[in-house]
């Protein structure tokens, strides 16, 4: 254990690490028991499942060629100051591993970013998840690689933009988010029509979400409510292995955004998204037998394209080249990189007290204005380096 890690735990009082390790047996127990019943259940899974005929291998698909990929994730943060909110929201895209044939040249920026003060509005946190979730998937539908990798399930951007837009009523006409989250709404849907649709294109978008509430296997088989599908999975599929595609199981509650002041054009590309939505299919893949298992979300227009299939499959395997990285690569670089953003804030914004100090003459003033309701404690700077 390091000395960052040490001096974490030295700050808790005595007794109260005492009272922790004392309980570490009788937790154990019970992860025990947990354990004990999933490996029961998952013999009882393992037979079912193959009655079905949903578990298929990839050897039986014939691969052309590995595609180029790259992984798409965003980070948002809200710095609630004295005077104001600091917020700022950011996506980043890296490539993948390159295939030997791959000799493509990819121009940058690779990142969008968009960072204001602004006054304290209850919103504020939902509009810039929403404005975060915009760009990613605009960067997403423009990349120049045939695998794309995107961070979370392809329902999450209609989720957080359906409470963005919600969330716009309340706010003036000339607030700078609002104007932002308006002016980039044709482009975010007209990104996100060509992801869900999947038509006419070599590319491949692919959702990898890390966890969700989702069971689509589990309620069709009866499986316990206690786990989801992948943890079940994760027992029973062995190296190369992959579950037939299945519909997405569907949102309890409707989605109908309304967005406001778009035009005919905007409303036609909604009522695409609307409908590409109910099109989404899921399927999970074991790339190794050392490797997780990982839930892959896909288009419906490319569930029959065998060609396409093995594609993704072979190109998600060839970003898992060792046990100590959870997910394919980009994707694993993209998260480390954007989830700094939090830590280039609060940069951000010393240097703009520095400034406003410079030619203020209380600088007392602009000390406690600028400054957050708590003290910046050391922990969170290890939480963002260390243990992200």
């Amino acid at each position: 254990m390091d000395n960052k890690r040490l001096k974490i735990f030295g700050e808790l009082p005595e007794a109260l690490v005492d009272d922790i390790l004392a309980k570490t047996e009788q937790v154990s127990g019970k992860l025990q028991e947990s354990f004990s019943f999933l490996k029961d259940e998952c013999k009882k899974i393992k037979k079912q499942i193959e009655d079905a005929g949903i578990i298929r291998h990839e050897s039986n698909l014939t691969l052309n060629r590995i595609p180029t990929s790259c992984g798409i994730d965003g980070s948002c943060t809200t710095k609630k100051l004295a005077v104001a909110d600091l917020v700022a929201a950011a996506s980043v895209a890296v490539e993948g591993l390159k295939p030997p044939s791959h000799q493509g040249y990819w121009e940058k920026p690779h990142h969008r970013l968009y960072i204001e003060y602004r006054q304290h509005h209850p919103s504020t946190g939902i509009l810039i998840r929403g404005l975060m979730t915009m760009m990613e998937i605009e960067m997403s539908a423009i990349v120049p690689h045939e695998m794309v990798l995107i961070d979370g399930s392809l329902l999450t951007p209609v989720i957080h933009f359906d409470k963005c837009i919600s969330a716009l009523q309340s706010l003036p006409e000339d607030d700078p988010l609002k104007r932002e989250i308006i002016v980039n709404t044709k482009s975010f849907l007209t990104a996100y029509s060509k992801i869900l649709e999947s038509a006419s294109t070599e590319k491949i978008w692919v959702g990898l979400p890390k966890r969700t509430s989702k069971r689509e296997l589990g309620k069709r088989f009866g499986w316990s409510p206690y786990y989801d599908d992948r943890v079940i999975l994760m027992s029973i599929l062995s190296a190369g292995q992959f579950t037939q595609p299945c519909p997405i199981e569907k949102e309890p509650a409707s989605i109908d955004f309304k967005i406001p002041s778009y035009d005919e054009e905007t409303n036609e590309l909604k009522n695409r998204v609307l409908t590409a939505i109910d099109n989404i299919f899921v399927m999970y893949y074991k790339p190794y037998d050392w490797s997780g298992v990982f839930r892959l979300e896909i288009a419906g227009s490319i569930i029959n394209d065998v060609n396409k299939i093995a594609a993704l499959l072979y190109g998600i395997k060839s970003q898992c080249l060792t046990p100590a990285i959870m997910e394919p690569y980009p994707q694993f670089i993209a998260h480390k990189m954007v989830y700094r953003l939090s830590c280039a804030v609060s940069v951000f914004n010393q240097v703009s007290i520095s400034k406003l100090a410079s030619s203020s003459s209380n600088h007392s003033e602009v000390f406690f204005y600028m400054r957050g309701y708590r003290t910046d404690y050391q922990w969170e700077k290890y939480d963002q380096q260390d243990m992200s």
